[in-house]
């Protein structure tokens, strides 16, 4: 349980559990993990050719600091509210500790020090941002308030149909509907759409804070997957071989 497999192992599952939110879950395996390691004893690694994986671990083979632990909080409760549909919480949250999302400035109220947004990170990000306001209108359609959805609309979308004319296409027919769920933009209205958002903003938080935006297990899946494409396609041409040689035979 304590050699470098070992380690690795555990920090990849941690790497996603972290990436995903899931604090309770990635505390109880960190705990049982450091339990199981106290009755191994850690054996040599062999050295190998195999795929090097870049997941940040200490000297201790952990993943995890105090820092990682408040980015994940933030970004859980985040991620909650939008899940919930509680967007100006998701916004209250953002703008306190993570503002440079927002301003595209950094201050002492960051949860985090970090050196901010590449210049396409802050393209990337004033979509996201944009989108998640287009998702208040959503909610507040949901909500049946259509004179507050109006309001907000014009204060917050329509000045911005000139670079965002796509998502305001897309939303503003909502508010025609007297059943917005019967009708052909419903899907707008569904708890998979909030989820996709909150992934979607969880992802430029952790580009904010420099950290990756997909875990080592994802990379290692989309790496299987292309180590079996070239398999099937080696396998397709020596039977293609084969056949062509039993004929000249």
């Amino acid at each position: 349980m304590n050699s470098p497999c070992d380690k690795l192992c555990h920090a990849v599952i941690m790497d996603y559990l972290m990436h995903s939110c899931y604090k309770e879950t990635a505390k109880a395996f960190d705990s049982e993990y450091k339990k199981q390691s106290q009755f191994f004893i850690t054996t040599p690694w062999p050295n190998t050719d195999a795929m090097e994986i870049d997941i940040p671990i200490d000297e201790n083979g952990m993943l995890m600091n105090e820092q990682a632990w408040l980015i994940l909080d933030a970004r859980k409760d985040i991620y909650e509210a939008i899940e919930r549909g509680d967007i100006p919480t998701a916004f209250d949250l953002i703008q306190r500790r993570f503002p440079g999302l927002l301003q595209h400035i950094s201050n002492r109220n960051d949860v985090v020090n970090v050196d901010g947004l590449t210049e396409n990170e802050k393209i990337w990000a004033d979509r996201v941002v944009f989108k998640l306001k287009c998702q208040q209108f959503i909610e507040t359609v949901r909500s049946s308030n259509e004179v507050e959805a109006i309001r907000y609309a014009q204060q917050n979308l329509w000045p911005m149909n000139e670079y965002y004319q796509d998502m305001i296409t897309e939303v503003a027919p909502l508010i025609v509907y007297t059943n917005p769920e019967q009708s052909s933009q419903a899907y707008l209205l569904s708890q998979d759409c909030r989820r996709q958002l909150a992934d979607e903003v969880n992802d430029i938080i952790l580009a904010y804070c420099k950290m990756p935006k997909q875990t080592a297990m994802e990379m290692l899946q989309k790496q299987y997957q292309v180590v079996q494409q070239e398999l099937q396609s080696t396998k397709k041409m020596y039977n293609k071989f084969c056949i062509r040689d039993k004929r000249i035979i």
